[in-house]
């Protein structure tokens, strides 16, 4: 019976603890950004960020604007993209279905949305929280820029 209970936790920690590869962006852009200057007005600058922490190293999930994938995370990692004002859709997946937030943003501002990562029945699932511009960019301090993918 231990040694049952050893693998089903090696297993899971294994699935906790791994290490997601992705495309890396230069550290000149990855500067630049976390200048975090204010678009113009006619655009809105939107930064998705996962957290550092090993819990869930290992999973990448994919994220959307308006249905469009632009790339998926790791930890420790960001994505900066320019949008149009208006009311958009910024969706991650998830274990069993994908978690969207629906805001209208305001031109010639920045918004801040974390993408959470959560332990699954099968596999991890993953959520957005909108965060404060004062506390998302306290967390640049230990993210590295990702290269945007289109798929």
């Amino acid at each position: 019976m231990k040694k049952i209970y050893s693998i089903i936790v090696s297993l899971l920690l294994i699935q906790l603890v791994g290490c997601a590869s992705v495309e890396m962006s230069s550290s000149k852009d990855d500067e630049q950004y976390k200048q975090f200057q204010k678009p113009n007005e006619n655009e809105v600058g939107l930064y998705v960020y996962r957290k550092p922490t090993i819990f869930g190293a290992a999973l990448k999930k994919d994220l959307y604007l308006d249905g469009q994938c632009f790339g998926e995370t790791a930890r420790g990692t960001y994505f900066y993209l320019k949008t149009t004002p208006g009311m958009h859709v910024v969706s991650t997946e998830s274990e069993f279905s994908e978690n969207h937030i629906k805001s209208n943003f305001k031109g010639g501002k920045n918004y801040f949305i974390e993408q959470n990562i959560k332990i699954g029945v099968f596999a991890g699932g993953a959520s957005l929280i909108p965060r404060s511009e004062k506390k998302g960019k306290k967390m640049f301090k230990n993210v590295s820029l990702q290269k945007l993918v289109i798929k």
